[in-house]
C-alpha cells in the first residue's frame, strides 16, 4: 500500500521524461483516474450518496498531488542539469 509513495512520482517523472511538451499532463490525469476508480468502488460497496462523490475526491487529491511532485522534481532536475548555451555563458 505504502509504495504509492514512491511509484506515482515515479511515474510523473517518466510521463514528464516521455512527454517533455505536455508535462502539466499526468497530475490531473491521475486524480481523474483515480476518482471515476474509487467512485465505482465505493458506488458498488452500495455508499450514500454525498459520501460516494466526496470520499473518492480525497483520493484523488492525493495520488494526483503525489504523481504532480514527480512531474515537479523531473523539471527542476531538467533545469538543474541542462547544458548552457553559447549565449548564456558569461563573458
Amino acid at each position: 500500500m505504502f509504495y504509492n509513495i514512491l511509484l506515482l512520482p515515479a511515474l510523473g517523472a517518466a510521463a514528464c521524461w516521455a512527454m517533455p511538451g505536455k508535462a502539466w499532463l499526468p497530475a490531473p490525469a491521475m486524480a481523474v483516474l483515480t476518482w471515476l476508480w474509487h467512485l465505482v468502488k465505493y458506488w458498488a460497496e452500495g455508499g450514500s450518496p454525498p459520501d460516494i462523490f466526496l470520499r473518492p475526491l480525497y483520493w484523488a487529491a492525493i495520488y494526483g498531488g503525489l504523481c504532480g511532485l514527480g512531474v515537479l522534481i523531473a523539471l527542476l532536475l531538467r533545469f538543474a542539469f541542462r547544458k548552457e548555451g553559447h549565449d548564456e555563458k558569461g563573458a
